[in-house]
């Protein structure tokens, strides 16, 4: 489970506004979500011509929750383009000031922003992603090519794991890329490098 401070919302759930112009934190860590998918989806198939064979693997995980630090760090410093918005008149933060009014401070961008920082809710995004894992494409030679060598069969194949997202909600970063091994912060992002995407290729040879 991931815990942190949330918004302090009224009853019906609008979100309460400061006099500065700026959202109010809860006091309390509260639960906002759960790292783990609900569930998690593979689909591979092979495709043979001849000599030849395509292969893929696409993987869904789908569901769960992730705090993206590294959000939380480029909109804080304005390095996001989601930052752009109010940078010129400013903007007002939709909710409600505290007897119940529609709030109508206008803050920078700038304000806002290292405002909301703490605001743990905020930088709490949906994990879900669809992603291309695997390509191969291979190449077995004839028969005929093989019968005076001690091989029944060899087939050389090209292959790429781990191409591309199809989806996901992160703003272009990897919802999979861990900040730790460990299971204490997992679920946990925080300047963390992308997963690795790998070319290579395979001779598999059969005596």
């Amino acid at each position: 489970d991931l815990y942190g401070r949330g918004y302090l919302r009224d009853d019906n759930g609008n979100k309460i506004i400061g006099d500065d112009g700026l959202p109010i934190a809860t006091n309390d860590m509260i639960k906002l979500g759960n790292n783990q998918p609900e569930w998690m989806l593979g689909w591979s198939n092979t495709f043979s011509f001849k000599n030849i064979s395509l292969g893929f693997l696409i993987d869904v995980n789908y569901g769960g929750n992730i705090y993206m630090g590294s959000i939380r760090t480029g909109t804080r410093f304005g390095t996001l383009d989601m930052t752009l918005d109010g940078r010129e008149n400013g903007l007002v933060v939709e909710g409600v000031t505290k007897s119940g009014a529609p709030n109508t401070v206008n803050v920078s961008s700038e304000q806002y922003w290292k405002g909301i920082s703490n605001i743990t809710e905020e930088f709490v995004y949906d994990a879900t992603n669809i992603r291309f894992r695997e390509l191969s494409i291979g190449y077995s030679l004839p028969r005929n090519i093989l019968n005076k060598t001690p091989f029944t069969g060899v087939k050389a194949s090209f292959v790429a794991r781990n191409l591309f997202m199809i989806y996901h909600k992160t703003k272009g970063f990897d919802p999979e890329a861990g900040f730790s091994n460990s299971s204490s912060v997992q679920g946990y992002d925080f300047a963390s490098m992308h997963t690795m995407r790998s070319l290579g290729f395979n001779i598999i040879d059969a005596f």
